[in-house]
């Protein structure tokens, strides 16, 4: 339902070819990611990652995949 649907977050961790858009957590490849600057260093006290689904919908789950450096985990 969410694959390539309309991304935003809250900041984005500078890189020289935009590898951490919010556009990537919905592209369905394991090997992109979308990565906010980590909190506190820009005195926010939250960060946040949305996506528009484009209706309303009744949602039941959501799956995430995080990774880091050692690999990948599911919570």
């Amino acid at each position: 339902m969410s694959k390539n649907k309309v991304a935003t977050q809250s900041t984005t961790t500078l890189s020289s070819n935009d590898d951490f858009i919010a556009g990537n957590a919905v592209d369905r490849d394991i090997t992109t990611c979308m990565r906010t600057e980590p909190i506190g260093t820009l005195r926010a006290k939250t960060m946040w990652w949305r996506v528009d689904l484009g209706g309303v919908y009744n949602i039941y789950s959501v799956n995430i995949l995080f990774k880091n450096y050692d690999g990948y985990g599911m919570y």
